[in-house]
């Protein structure tokens, strides 16, 4: 990495570090920063936004499902039991699936 003088900071910075104009910090590897999250995606955490986006979108399809079954059930008068088993198997599929992202991610060196 080659390192440069920064002009708007008076310490030597890794050339792969941005300055955020919300944060004030200097992020290496900086990717955005997240105002649901108030912080920025850098090389120091983008594993762990990347396994709160999937576990997000796991929670966005298991309420989907949800919601079609109760609708079924409300157009049909019918009770169906289908439902608990239909989340628990995408909710067990879905959570193996964020593990072994997470593995995979923690086992990639950052910087």
């Amino acid at each position: 990495m080659k390192i440069q003088k920064s002009s708007s900071v008076d310490s030597d910075v890794v050339s792969n570090e941005t300055n955020c104009r919300i944060c004030n910090l200097m992020i290496i590897n900086r990717d955005h920063h997240c105002v649901w999250l108030n912080c920025c995606i850098g090389a120091s955490n983008d594993h762990y936004f990347l396994c709160f986006m999937a576990l997000a979108s796991e929670a966005l399809i298991v309420a989907a499902v949800c919601d079609m079954d109760l609708i079924t059930i409300g157009m049909s008068g019918a009770v169906l039991y289908r439902t608990s088993l239909t989340v628990f198997i995408l909710s067990a599929v879905l959570a193996t699936l964020s593990m072994r992202f997470l593995k995979k991610s923690r086992s990639q060196p950052s910087l």
